[in-house]
């Protein structure tokens, strides 16, 4: 209820017809001594005019003459009131209500202008005769109240209409200010509500540019709350992935070391099985290693030292670390890497990006397989270097969860292999430490990794 009477509309409303008020009574204050003024005026000068024939018409005649003469007079002028006394004293002619008006005291309460025998300032009597000694007195009785009246009548109704136009514009007014304002209070209020809000009309105003403000800080922080709530996500999947990937293998080593304990059939062979124990024991450390890796990389805390890196020298390096594994599967290694090339980057986090994707290339190449190693220079300030592993493939699926921990893209396999499936997910977190740019496709030859390298200049 407060809210529909006191709201933005009411106030903008209210105080625009507030100052309109105040508008007109100034004006209507201001300008209505100066209309009587101009009134006054104007009705002394319709008298003068009227005064003049009339004392022209006496001057000079004799009395029946004048009573002639004022008797037609009279006639054409019914609304004047005169009188015109003889030098003695005698009333040659008086009109009816003239005898009423008392011309001797001008401002007696009577609403008439008075005239002497010549047209003078206010109300000023004059007693002079004329040449004929005659004395002449009029007075417009109901002229300057009754115009007064009427122009105070119109003045009113005019004024009122005004004010009905302008309580209306005042209301159009109110409503196209406060219309886009509650509109802002609405959104907002969705806003913190965490709702799906359209996008603010365009307006090129102080209001538009608020609209546009507020919607651009509700978008910032609906997309951080997502960005928080996958963050989020991410590390419950995170954990549980990791509490899965250690309980099983810590597991069986219990097991192991419970069998060796109560000497059950072959456990009592403990050399045997204790070096089996410390083979899942290194797994699992090298595996707590990785992880610790990967939070060392979310949370920001490990810093790139660029330098100046011989991409060529490093891939051969790598690659013959990984040329015995290649070498039992049967597999070949092409590198095409000139000497000359070399980027910008962390020389252990390229080399441990290398590492993992030339590894992850080889285990997932069939065998008799070929792992093709070259690059492409875009222009002076970076290189793409490709990796392609020939004849494997991704399903369209896995292709965009590769990158998430312990992902494998054969379950059935993870027991097989010696892989904490948390290899890409390094390579991921790396990259985008050092801000390189790189993507895993499919393509026609198989299954092809690229990073774009920033080329290192003097």
């Amino acid at each position: 209820m407060k809210n529909r009477f006191f709201g933005i509309y009411a106030k903008v409303f209210s105080y625009t017809i507030l100052i309109l008020v105040v508008v007109i009574a100034v004006s209507a204050a201001f300008f209505s001594n100066q209309i009587s003024e101009i009134m006054q005026m104007m009705e002394r000068q319709q008298l003068t005019n009227i005064f003049t024939p009339l004392l022209e018409g006496v001057e000079n005649k004799t009395t029946d003459e004048i009573k002639i003469f004022a008797e037609e007079f009279h006639q054409r002028n019914a609304s004047v009131e005169f009188s015109i006394i003889a030098e003695n004293g005698e009333i040659v002619f008086q009109t009816r209500n003239a005898a009423s008006l008392n011309f001797g005291s001008a401002g007696d309460g009577q609403q008439a202008v008075f005239f002497g025998v010549r047209p003078i300032d206010n109300n000023v009597q004059s007693t002079e005769p004329l040449s004929n000694g005659m004395t002449i007195y009029m007075a417009n009785v109901s002229s300057e109240g009754v115009v007064y009246n009427e122009f105070l009548q119109r003045t009113i109704t005019v004024l009122l209409v005004l004010f009905a136009i302008g309580a209306f514009t005042a209301g159009i007014f109110a409503y196209r200010i406060a219309k886009p304002i509650k509109n802002i209070a609405h959104d907002t209020k969705r806003m913190a509500s965490l709702e799906l809000v359209p996008p603010p009309i365009p307006r090129g105003d102080e209001i538009g540019h608020l609209a546009n403000d507020v919607y651009a800080m509700y978008e910032a922080l609906r997309n951080e709350i997502e960005r928080v709530r996958e963050m989020e996500e991410n590390q419950r999947y995170f954990f549980s992935a990791a509490s899965h990937e250690l309980k099983t293998p810590i597991a069986s080593t219990l097991i192991l070391l419970q069998g060796m304990l109560d000497n059950i059939g072959d456990y009592s062979d403990h050399p045997k099985y204790l070096l089996e124990c410390i083979k899942k024991m290194k797994t699992q450390s090298k595996m707590i290693s990785e992880i610790l890796d990967i939070v060392r990389l979310t949370d920001g805390t490990i810093i790139p030292n660029y330098e100046r890196i011989e991409v060529g020298a490093v891939i051969k390096s790598v690659a013959a670390s990984h040329q015995t594994l290649a070498e039992s599967k049967e597999q070949r290694l092409h590198i095409n890497i000139p000497d000359a090339l070399s980027c910008k980057a962390d020389l252990l986090m390229f080399t441990r990006v290398l590492s993992n994707v030339i590894s992850n290339a080889i285990q997932n190449t069939p065998e008799h397989g070929e792992i093709c190693i070259w690059h492409k220079k875009n222009n002076n300030e970076s290189a793409r270097l490709y990796i392609l592993n020939k004849g494997a493939s991704i399903e369209a699926v896995a292709l965009s969860n590769v990158f998430e921990p312990f992902y494998r893209e054969d379950k059935a396999r993870s027991s097989e292999v010696n892989r904490s499936g948390l290899g890409l997910t390094i390579v991921k977190k790396t990259l985008d430490c050092m801000g390189i740019e790189f993507s895993l496709e499919n393509t026609n030859d198989g299954v092809c990794f690229w990073l774009e390298l920033p080329v290192y200049k003097e």
